[in-house]
This record gives structure tokens, C-alpha cells and sequence, in this order.
């Protein structure tokens, strides 16, 4: 759509350089091309709900961005700079789950991204999911999907279909 867009617009400019006195609907023989999306991709800024409070917008924040870097609550609470106690007590107030839960989720969510959306092998997403293991996530996915993360993939591909 971009490439199409971008080549009309080269055509219009080309012309008016060419001739001043150019007009645009002319030169463009349709003034309004539709182009149907072929997919709709879910952008990371859509998953993120309307938080109040300002620590747990911060903590979401490095979350977000750390999660598959192997990071512990500690290392949340540091960036965020308040104690443990008041800290899981926010969240779980505006996220109804633990700082640890949404670590996992966020590890989970990226790797099922990855299973449903490319070919990498297991093991390579593993790895950049943050798991410390291919057991682990075996038993992860298991343990919150029913499946293994090859059952996922194979359940993705099928309903792509």
C-alpha cells in the first residue's frame, strides 16, 4: 500500500515539475484508490490497558521492554525505586495479578507471538524469550496453554489456514 501510494505520488510531482498548469485528478486517473488490508497486525501499544497509578505505568514500562531478558522483581522494584511491599499492593490493586505474574505473561505472550508468526526453531525462541531452558518452556506452556509450544505452533498454522 506504501509502495503504491508513494508511486502515484512520484507520478503527480513528476508532472507538475513537467507542467505547471498540471491537475492533479488528471494526472492521478483515480483521485482515491482503496486497498484492502491483507492482515492486521496488533501493535504493543493496544495491549496496554488505562493504568492510573505512575509506578505501575513505570514498572509495566521496563517490564515490557526487560521481560525476556531474564529480569526478577528486584531488578522491577529498582527501576521503579519504591519498596516490595508497596509496590506488589499497586499492582496487584490496578493489574489484579503479581509483578512475577506479569513477568511471566509478558515472556509467554511474546513467545506464543513468535511460534504463531515465524519459523524460528523452539529452542532459538526459547532462548529469546528468556527461558532459561526448552524444558521450561515445555512445562510452562503446558502448565498455562494445556500444550506444548509445538502443539501451539501447529494450532496457529491450522487456523491461519
Amino acid at each position: 500500500m506504501g509502495y503504491r501510494a508513494a508511486k502515484m505520488l512520484h507520478r503527480l510531482l513528476d508532472a507538475k515539475d513537467k507542467d505547471e498548469t498540471a491537475n492533479p485528478n488528471q494526472v492521478l486517473k483515480h483521485a482515491r484508490v482503496m486497498v484492502p488490508p491483507t492482515q492486521v497486525f496488533e501493535r504493543q501499544s493496544t495491549d496496554y490497558q488505562a493504568l492510573k497509578d505512575t509506578y505501575v505505568i513505570q514498572a509495566m514500562h521496563f517490564i515490557r521492554h526487560n521481560a525476556c531478558k531474564g529480569i526478577k522483581v528486584d531488578q522491577v522494584l529498582s527501576y521503579v525505586g519504591i519498596s516490595r511491599s508497596n509496590m506488589e499492593a499497586r499492582f496487584k490493586a490496578e493489574r489484579g495479578h503479581s509483578i512475577h505474574q506479569e513477568i511471566h505473561n509478558s515472556k509467554l505472550k511474546r513467545a506464543c507471538n513468535l511460534l504463531g508468526n515465524t519459523e524460528l526453531p523452539i529452542v532459538e525462541i526459547a532462548e529469546l524469550c528468556g527461558y532459561p531452558s526448552l524444558q521450561y518452556m515445555y512445562t510452562v506452556f503446558k502448565k498455562n496453554l494445556d500444550q506444548t509450544p509445538k502443539e501451539y505452533r501447529e494450532a496457529s498454522i491450522s487456523t491461519a489456514d
